[in-house]
């Protein structure tokens, strides 16, 4: 025991230093990440230096500036013909303005020349075409024709004096319409003269069937009086004579002598009168078909 009250005594505390807390000063910064960037130096746009040649400016030429103004900037026969023309894509936003003032070039040495035409070779033939609508020049042949006419005009610059395509297919289509108006009324007319003359044949036919009709019906129906008469003529002569008595042959034949005597007698007064013998005989002769021999 003395043991272990030795060791107590011997243990020595050492007391620990107060705890301190950290200063608190807010959210935690990030620190900044330092890029490197190369400078960049901007360099100064070259003016744009338009040749002057001996030619008229293509804003000077009614046509072709009115073409030019159909077209947009952004239009790609636009950027190709400035790149043609001044050796670069246009920097500015109008175009079409510097492309109007050009006016040809003033001195083109052989070489140059070659390697104009070798630029505007590289374009397709719809290209070219369009070029040729633009500057109002001739459409005809191939592509090596399209080349030279595109390479005289673009030295000296000039208006060919041609009517413009629109211009001309506008034209043509009218006359086309025209032409086309002219033969649908001459058709029209002559379909109304025919069918005027249809209608006057047939109304001649009408008049020659009802004139025809009309003198078959008077033939018909003086055929029918015709027979009508030759009937009655025929029972007419084919009757037998009417048998007359002979008191009415005897006043006959003395009527005046009769009516002088006895001018107030009548029939049956005369028939009593006259005589019984001259009578009979009459009556007989009738019978026989004699007259009286008295």
């Amino acid at each position: 025991m003395s043991d272990s009250g030795d060791s107590s005594d011997s243990e020595v505390y050492i007391p620990r230093d107060p705890v301190v807390p950290l200063p608190v000063t807010g959210p935690r910064e990030r620190k900044k990440v330092e890029r490197f960037a190369v400078p960049v130096v901007e360099k100064a746009e070259k003016k744009l230096v338009i040749p002057e040649g001996k030619g008229a400016k293509l804003g000077s030429i009614a046509t072709v500036n009115a073409n030019l103004d159909k077209l947009k900037s952004s239009d790609e026969t636009v950027k190709g013909l400035h790149r043609l023309l001044f050796g670069r894509v246009a920097p500015s936003k109008s175009p079409k303005n510097d492309l109007k003032a050009f006016n040809g070039f003033e001195h083109l040495s052989e070489k140059e020349e070659e390697a104009l035409e070798e630029k505007l070779g590289k374009w397709t033939v719809g290209g070219l075409r369009e070029l040729i609508d633009v500057f109002n020049l001739e459409a005809g042949g191939d592509k090596d024709a399209l080349l030279e006419r595109l390479m005289v005009f673009l030295k000296s610059p000039e208006d060919s004096g041609l009517v413009p395509r629109a211009q001309k297919a506008a034209q043509d289509a009218k006359e086309k319409k025209a032409q086309a108006l002219a033969v649908k009324k001459a058709k029209a007319a002559a379909k109304a003269k025919k069918n005027a003359e249809l209608k006057a044949k047939k109304t001649e036919q009408k008049k020659a069937q009802a004139a025809k009709k009309k003198a078959a019906l008077a033939k018909a129906k003086a055929a029918a009086k015709a027979s009508k008469a030759s009937k009655t003529s025929t029972s007419t002569s084919t009757r037998a004579p009417k048998v007359r008595s002979a008191f009415d042959m005897y006043v006959k034949d003395h009527q005046k002598a009769i009516k002088d005597a006895t001018p107030d007698a009548s029939r049956a007064d005369i028939y009593k009168r006259a005589p019984q013998g001259c009578c009979r005989c009459r009556r007989q002769e009738a019978q026989e078909g004699e007259g009286c021999k008295d």
